[in-house]
């Protein structure tokens, strides 16, 4: 029997079995009107309901996360201490770093606080200013002598026991005429308009030379200035010299040598580091 909603009447269950929820169940009405059966309506899940649902389980997750990584309440960055030792020792090095800065912060006030603190920069430029002519660091002008050395064109085919080399300039040809203007006391030596210092090196790569980082191909040119008459006789009297010019007459290379009543160098503009040195007594 049913009631007029269409829900089962419990009102004849039995007294002795516990109650049971009752699922409303409605009728469509033509559904009704015809006598079927009852159906039961599915309820929807709205997406509010999800959106709290995962709200409440990141918060539980989270919540399970810093319970497991603290111990008494305690953070713990690193089982290991790791990160706290090597906090510990970057702020050791900084308090030593900062009595360091403490103490050139104290020298400096103190160079600060002299009567004249130009002093010792003036004695400084004026060690600079003597020894910049010495050093190639400016111009020089006075007699000059220039030397050029070219290759020879080598004949095809070559002469027995001869090879292309034997045609063309070498290192040790262009750091012979170098070495004797600088034996003359010449005041200045430049190579393809480059003026050479102490730590200049000429280095040859088949018929090209390498000087100071730049590639010049021949012929080459090597200018000095000094004593005209020392720097002439030097030449003449220098063995590798003497080599060269012998070889150069037998197949056909150049080697020539002009004079100048007064000849200009430049001055040396390339890097002053250096990387390494000795002391030669």
């Amino acid at each position: 029997m049913h009631s007029p909603l269409g829900a089962p009447d419990t009102g004849s269950a039995d007294p002795g079995l516990p109650a049971v929820p009752v699922t409303e169940v409605l009728d469509p009405p033509e559904e009704a009107a015809a006598g079927a059966r009852p159906v039961r309506r599915r309820r929807r899940v709205r997406w509010p309901d999800l959106v709290a649902g995962g709200v409440f389980a990141m918060a539980g997750a989270m919540f399970i996360a810093s319970a497991t990584a603290s111990e008494d309440g305690i953070l713990r960055l690193d089982r290991t201490g790791g990160v706290r030792d090597a906090i510990t020792a970057r702020a050791e090095q900084n308090s030593s770093l900062q009595v360091d800065v403490d103490r050139l912060t104290a020298e400096l006030a103190a160079l600060r606080s002299q009567d004249d603190p130009g002093i010792v920069l003036e004695q400084t430029n004026e060690q600079i200013a003597e020894l910049a002519p010495v050093v190639g660091l400016t111009e020089v002008r006075g007699p000059g002598v220039t030397v050029t050395l070219d290759d020879a064109d080598a004949p095809s085919p070559l002469p027995d026991g001869l090879t292309g080399d034997d045609y063309i300039v070498h290192q040790q040809d262009v750091q012979g005429v170098v070495n004797a203007l600088w034996r003359s006391g010449a005041s200045g030596v430049t190579v393809m308009g480059q003026r050479l210092i102490n730590t200049s090196s000429v280095r040859c790569v088949g018929n090209t030379v390498i000087l100071q980082g730049q590639v010049y191909s021949p012929p080459f040119v090597i200018a000095g200035v000094g004593d005209l008459d020392r720097m002439l006789t030097a030449l003449d009297e220098d063995e590798s010299v003497q080599l060269f010019r012998q070889w150069a007459g037998v197949v056909g290379m150049r080697y020539e040598v002009q004079t100048a009543r007064e000849q200009v160098l430049p001055a040396y503009t390339g890097p002053l580091s250096t990387n390494d040195a000795q002391v030669v007594r």
